[in-house]
């Protein structure tokens, strides 16, 4: 695969199988790439321009070419990779009981607002408005956000606990969905540790069949901007320091965000072990 953008504009690639760019180029100004695999076997990937790159890559990241980016700030996420579970390699599997998900097999999915256990104000929206493209990807159709919170916000409740506390068989009477995803943060910003500093988000979720109200599903995911840093061999004063800068920095540029879309991925994508069933959309469907 080859694509070359002049000056001004972006590439913004979505692919929910494998994207392959073995001996190809990708070369633009500003870079957004989210795949479920991503080959780059002897390719090039590459941006120009001063903004951060981002690439989420939910399975297996085989990067035996160039990547490349003007600006230090390059931020490459692995979202269940194989790299980022070599930790978890020695821990057996813990497989889903996915029974009561097929009998019910739902079509449609309504999003409710994450409640938020954390300090921070943008928390909840940040999530939301980044768990909707897993679920897409996935082969379901989804509630829009605007149209849910508008909804919501009609009948007077615009509070996530208040809203979750709505009943099944009522979501499901007014909205119309086969099933509604509950969720929760539990940690959301920047945080300052001895000898480090780090962004962090961590959310769970559950589906629920609006019909019978059994739960489908459940899940939890968190992701840190320090994934793949090694520090090892700098000296103490060096390391408080760079920690010190990376709180202010990460505290300024609002990271969290961006860590936030990781973390939706890793917690909402389709797939084995622990990920969702494929939805009636998705060319996978009834495979899992």
């Amino acid at each position: 695969m080859n694509a070359t953008t002049g000056a001004g504009a972006s590439i913004k690639a979505s692919v929910a199988g494998t994207l392959d760019n073995s001996g190809g180029t990708f070369n633009a100004p500003q870079l957004a790439i989210q795949a479920g695999n991503l080959l780059n076997r002897s390719g090039t990937i590459t941006q120009s321009g001063s903004g951060p790159t981002s690439i989420i890559v939910a399975g297996t990241l085989d990067n035996k070419g160039v990547v490349m980016s003007r600006i230090f700030s390059f931020k490459l996420w692995f979202a269940l990779s194989t790299f980022a579970l070599l930790a978890a390699c020695a821990q057996p599997v813990k497989h889903v009981d996915y029974t009561a998900f097929r009998n019910s097999r739902p079509h449609s999915i309504l999003v409710l607002p994450p409640e938020n256990e954390t300090t921070s104000v943008l928390a909840t929206n940040s999530m939301l408005s980044q768990m909707t493209m897993p679920l897409a990807e996935a082969g379901y159709y989804v509630v829009p956000v605007a149209v849910m919170d508008e909804t919501f916000r009609q009948n007077g409740l615009t509070v996530p606990a208040d809203i979750q506390a709505t009943s099944p068989a009522k979501l499901r009477d007014i909205f119309g969905a086969d099933a509604a995803l509950y969720s929760k943060i539990t940690q959301f910003g920047t945080t300052y540790q001895v000898v480090d500093s780090a962004t962090v988000v961590t959310a769970s979720a559950r589906l629920v069949d609006l019909k019978t109200g059994d739960v489908l599903w459940q899940g939890r995911a968190t992701a840190n901007s320090n994934e793949g840093n090694n520090y090892g061999g700098g000296s103490l004063i060096g390391m408080l320091v760079t920690a010190a800068v990376k709180q202010i920095a990460n505290s300024v540029t609002d990271k969290s965000h961006d860590i936030a879309a990781a973390t939706s991925y890793r917690l909402l994508h389709a797939g084995p072990p622990n990920g969702l069933l494929y939805g009636p959309r998705s060319p996978k469907y009834g495979t899992d």
